[in-house]
């Protein structure tokens, strides 16, 4: 059995969030292993620029303790921010302006013109599509890095021989442990 790392919701609402403008209303995605996703666009006051992913779960304190924060801005240099919406602990912003620009079709074009544009026009849409999906990928792997984050951080403790890691436990589920040591 192969369990691939992505979430597969939160991948394809991100990309769906990234494509669409008019995206106000937050969906929420709950996953196994108690953890909850927030995935939220700017209004449109905010010319809906940004989408949010959000996660909150149960054993964050222990997680920021042991590195995870530093992992986190290690894997996301370019979406993680400080604070988090209100309610979850961890919050990656995603520009909308990064992706290849929407190309149009002029209302004075004739259909002979517009079907001359047609080609552009749908090859941007794909390479559109494409950066959408590399960054929706990307970012859906969030609860791998979040509740890898010490298993990481120790073993760049470990690879770089210079600082030590201090055992940890996290309690990822209510009655499930895991330690890194």
């Amino acid at each position: 059995m192969n369990i691939e790392a992505p979430n597969p919701i939160v991948k394809q609402e991100v990309k769906n969030y990234l494509l669409n403008k008019e995206s106000e209303v937050a969906k929420t995605i709950y996953d196994c292993d108690n953890v909850a996703y927030c995935v939220s666009g700017d209004s449109k006051a905010d010319k809906y620029k940004n989408v949010y992913l959000s996660l909150r779960c149960n054993c964050w304190e222990q997680l920021k303790a042991n590195g995870t924060i530093e992992v986190l801005k290690e894997e996301y240099p370019d979406y993680y921010v400080e604070s988090a919406v209100a309610g979850y602990e961890v919050t990656l912003e995603l520009s909308r302006e990064n992706l290849p620009k929407k190309l149009g079709y002029k209302k004075e074009w004739t259909e002979e013109e517009k079907e001359a544009f047609k080609p552009e026009k749908e090859a941007r849409d794909a390479e559109r599509e494409a950066a959408a999906d590399k960054i929706a990928t990307h970012v859906s792997c969030l609860k791998r890095a979040v509740i890898g984050g010490p298993i990481k951080s120790c073993m760049n403790a470990v690879m770089t021989e210079k600082e030590t890691f201090k055992a940890c436990q996290i309690d990822y589920r209510q009655d499930e442990s895991f330690w890194v040591f």
